[in-house]
């Protein structure tokens, strides 16, 4: 049966959004799911995009590493890299998104895309680089952005009309 869990937004570091072959239709279907995660609020505060060119993070801003993931593209393998950059590109623009909502685009067997850069990687020779570079993008993002948040304060969920605790007297 179906069952309703609680997952505090503070407790989200990162998104693998996983497709067997990546179309324009998935990258449009990311681009709205990562505006949604991007609208989440935790410790009161929206997520942001990665901060560029050595810009120093506040304290109050946190993030959430977006990954679309997939096995291969229906895109040629001729000038791929070109061509998935600009499938990327026009279909933040059709849903009106900021190309930073989705950190990388990885294909596992062509290589990787950083869309708000505007760069690749191509990996010309099967998948077990590509996924070495996804693997260890997760984990340094991970260790930064662990140490960046406070602890999480589980209350901030409870029920506001169930007050504090009242003095019983015997």
């Amino acid at each position: 049966g179906a069952h309703n869990l609680l997952i505090p937004c503070e407790s989200l570091y990162a998104v693998i959004e996983v497709k067997s072959t990546l179309t324009k239709n998935d990258i449009r279907t990311s681009f709205r799911a990562a505006e949604k995660v991007r609208a989440l609020q935790p410790f009161k505060h929206r997520f942001v995009a990665s901060r560029e060119g050595g810009a120093p993070s506040d304290k109050k801003s946190f993030r959430c590493l977006y990954l679309l993931f997939s096995f291969k593209s229906n895109l040629g393998k001729e000038d791929w890299l070109k061509k998935e950059f600009e499938r990327v590109r026009e279909s933040a623009e059709k849903e009106n998104c900021a190309l930073d909502l989705i950190d990388r685009v990885i294909v596992l067997n062509r290589g990787m895309i950083h869309p708000s850069k505007q760069r690749g990687k191509i990996q010309e020779n099967g998948g077990d680089l590509v996924f070495l570079e996804f693997f260890l993008h997760v984990v340094n993002f991970l260790r930064r952005e662990s140490k960046r948040r406070p602890t999480l304060d589980w209350q901030v969920y409870s029920n506001r009309t169930f007050k504090g605790w009242a003095k019983i007297d015997p």
